[in-house]
């Protein structure tokens, strides 16, 4: 049972990586988007809508994230002609409530938190991603420190593994089915911590707090820049392709008012001098993109094979510091 299981989520790791289908015919042509974008004040104006509440999910600290997201915003707010009130989330579960609950009109969350909130919460609906490196997708790794005992995944049994969120794409289920598909269970084999967000693991990794952890690549890239020894990090391993954040708006958001904050997020890209300054925080990112909620099935499909496997407590715990901290 166990080597079948292995398969599938080999399976579903390759078909992570596997390029889109190309478009069977060119969609009729629409609205420009100066029409969606007057569609959309008028609908927000029609619903009694005179300010947004825009959901951020801390992946990173929280305080860093919104200084990050306040340009994005700000350029939306202009062409949309309504404030914009960002909301951080305490962490993954409240922005993942928040969403559910309606208490915020949008939410950008991580694609596994999208996939349990539109499961609890059908009528949310997703009306864009973003692109980073190029590409509407984006890896998770297994890393540890270059002077440790640990060479492959199966070396990290009986070894201290940081998570970052039980409701973390990158910073747990696709971690968690590569370790299933090299043999090793993310609970069993291995002291697991939950330590909130990205750069705590990659901190907990490279003092040598913890043995391994999982964070995703931009939070490598970054900690390795950040800290003088950053360097000292190894990959052991790298998951299938995850796609970015879900932009999700609440039940009974207008649907013309999405679609115009499509529209006014689709200009920021860093094909353009005001793009790239907009963007100059998010270091990464090259623009936005629309998605339907079909962008996240290979999330879902990691999910059921993971869910069978893992008897993971709905919260098992997150440290968000170490003693003395």
């Amino acid at each position: 049972m166990r080597r079948m299981l292995s398969a599938l989520i080999g399976l579903a790791l390759a078909a992570c990586g596997a390029p889109p289908a190309p478009p069977e015919a060119a969609p009729p042509p629409g609205p420009s988007p100066s029409q969606i974008l007057a569609d959309g004040r008028t609908a927000l104006e029609e619903a009694g809508v005179d300010r947004i509440r825009w959901g951020i999910t801390p992946y990173l600290d929280p305080e860093e994230m919104g200084a990050r997201y306040r340009p994005i915003l700000a350029q939306v707010s202009d062409r949309i002609g309504l404030p914009i009130d960002p909301v951080l989330g305490r962490d993954y579960a409240d922005m993942e409530a928040r969403a559910v609950a309606g208490e915020v009109d949008v939410a950008i969350l991580p694609p596994y938190a999208y996939c349990r909130a539109r499961r609890t919460r059908p009528e949310l609906r997703v009306f864009a991603s973003h692109v980073a490196d190029g590409s509407p997708s984006y890896g998770a790794y297994l890393v540890t420190r270059d002077d440790g005992p640990v060479e492959t995944v199966e070396d990290l049994r009986g070894r201290t593994f940081a998570y970052v969120d039980p409701h973390s794409t990158s910073g747990w289920l696709f971690p968690a089915a590569r370790m299933l598909h090299d043999g090793v269970h993310p609970l069993e084999d291995v002291e697991p911590l939950f330590l909130g967000t990205h750069d705590r693991v990659f901190d907990a990794v490279a003092s040598g707090r913890v043995d391994a952890g999982a964070v995703y690549g931009a939070a490598l890239a970054e900690g390795r820049a950040r800290r003088g020894d950053g360097q000292r990090i190894r990959v052991i391993a790298k998951t299938g392709r995850i796609p970015h954040d879900a932009y999700v708006v609440r039940a009974g958001f207008p649907v013309e008012a999405a679609r115009a904050l499509g529209a006014a997020l689709a200009e920021i890209s860093t094909r353009t001098p005001e793009g790239r300054r907009l963007l100059s925080s998010m270091l990464r990112l090259n623009g936005f993109v629309p998605v339907d909620d079909g962008h996240y099935d290979v999330v879902r499909e990691v999910d059921r094979l993971v869910s069978e496997a893992v008897d993971l407590p709905e919260e098992p715990g997150i440290r968000p510091a170490w003693p003395g901290e």
